[in-house]
Formats: structure tokens, sequence, C-alpha cells
């Protein structure tokens, strides 16, 4: 129950409290008297829990704030960044989310990375390559513009050797008896073998489900050992995904600590 939830619930709670004590107390006292008396209380238990429920916003706030700051000056320390990284946050993926990546990379080595949505994902993931020395992301974006911007901030940052953004217009697949929009796999058609899948989109718009077809169209490319990542885990249409690729697929999954929730999924007993 998040704090708005537990004010809400707590201020009726204490409003009906003293309702009953005002219709108890003029029995026996003056009713105007009473009533100044039990919304004078009223009002001071409200203001307390209001400023206790704004207090603990902020808090988890500047928790929040120090968490992404220290996870991009980490990324920036670790990776050796020397130019300024793409803005983060809002619809771009956070600094928690990245570092999670990054820490993935390093520590998995992939050959291959397969990203679903280009963006400073994208940067982050070749400068993890071009640490280890070996690897490729292959990302994809429905939008050609923003395909052509991942490119070319990625050629900026001289990573072009270890990443590269293929536009991939949305289009329909039949899958499972439903109908789903994902992104055309024809760019991926020479892949082998996926060590790494990042799914960062497309975007929900009409569906909540529009991320499930990551799994069904490349699980035939992904094996034993390949993690996936998924933004955005705490949305519920993220977490009724990862629970149907496990139920469908044999996906497990973990969340992990991120603004906007994580899920890292892999194959029964080899995460």
């Amino acid at each position: 129950m998040n704090p708005y939830q537990t004010l809400k619930l707590q201020s009726l709670v204490i409003t009906l409290l003293f309702i009953l004590i005002t219709l108890v107390g003029v029995q026996y006292f003056p009713p105007l008297t009473v009533i100044l008396i039990t919304a004078s209380m009223a009002a001071v238990a409200l203001s307390w829990r209001l400023f206790r429920a704004i207090h603990r916003k902020i808090e988890i706030q500047q928790f929040n704030v120090f968490r992404q700051v220290e996870s991009l000056t980490g990324l920036y320390a670790t990776l050796g960044i020397d130019r300024p990284l793409p803005r983060t946050r809002r619809w771009a993926a956070s600094p928690d989310f990245l570092h999670l990546v990054a820490e993935e990379i390093l520590r998995r080595k992939p050959k291959l990375i397969v990203e679903a949505g280009s963006g400073t994902s994208t940067l982050i993931a070749a400068y993890c390559l071009r640490k280890l020395g070996r690897g490729k992301i292959v990302s994809l974006d429905h939008l050609e513009e923003y395909a052509g911007i991942s490119r070319e901030t990625v050629e900026s940052h001289g990573l072009g050797d270890y990443s590269e953004v293929l536009h991939a217009p949305i289009k329909e697949y039949e899958i499972e008896g439903k109908t789903y929009q994902w992104y055309d796999t024809v760019g991926l058609e020479s892949i082998q073998q996926i060590d790494m899948l990042l799914v960062d989109g497309p975007p929900k718009n009409d569906t909540e489900d529009a991320r499930y077809a990551a799994i069904p169209l490349l699980i035939k490319k992904l094996h034993k050992n390949s993690i996936v990542l998924v933004d955005d885990g705490s949305r519920p249409g993220e977490r009724e995904i990862v629970a149907k690729w496990e139920r469908n697929y044999g996906l497990r999954y973990r969340s992990e600590l991120a603004e906007k929730g994580a899920f890292c999924c892999f194959f029964a007993d080899t995460d």
C-alpha cells in the first residue's frame, strides 16, 4: 500500500472515530462545545498524518534520486565514459536499470545481445562490450528517425564496432491464437544464438502485453544460459508478461530493485 492509500485509510478511520465521539459527547455536554473540541482534535490528527505521509514520500524520493545519481556515477567511472550520455529517466531507461544492464553484461560476458527498443541502453551495452573487448549488440527500433539518432549517438561515442541499430517497423504476428504487434524480425534472421535479450519496447500504446511477443518470436535463438532483462517491471502488464513467459516457456524470473521496476529472466537453474 503506497503512502497516499495509507493516508486515505487512516483519515477515514480518524474521521469515523471523531464522528462517533461527537455523537456520544453531545449526550452529556453542550453540542457546540463537543463539535468544536472534536473538530479541532480531528484537524490536528489529520494534519499529523498528512505530515507523516508527505515526509515519507520525500524520503522515498530522496532515496531514489540518490540511487539514480549513484548508478550514473558508477557507469561513468566503470566504463570510462568521457562524453555526455543522452538523457535518462521518464521515457528513457533510468540509471539504475542501465546499471543493472552493465552489471549483467560485465558478469556474463555475452557475445551477442539483442535489444527491443534502442536508446541510452544501447550505448551502455556497447561501452560494456568495448570494455570486454568482444561482442555486439543489435538494437531494434520501430521509428526510423530514432533508429538514426541512436546510430549517430553510438558512432559519436566511437562504439560503432560493438553496436548495430536496425529500423524494424512494427508488424502483426499470430501467436498462440492471438494477434500481437512487435518488431519486424527480418534483421535478426542471420543470428543463430542470443546470449542476452533486453526488452524495453515496443511502447505499450493500446495493449499492455505488446512486449510478450519477444520470447515466442525469439525463443529458438535463446539457449539455456541466456538472460532476459525487462524494464518497466512495476507496470501490471509487464508483471503479467513475465508470468506468462514462465508458464508457457519455462522462463523463470526475479524482480530487481529499479525506479520503474525490472525483471531478470532466466531458464531453470542457470542463473
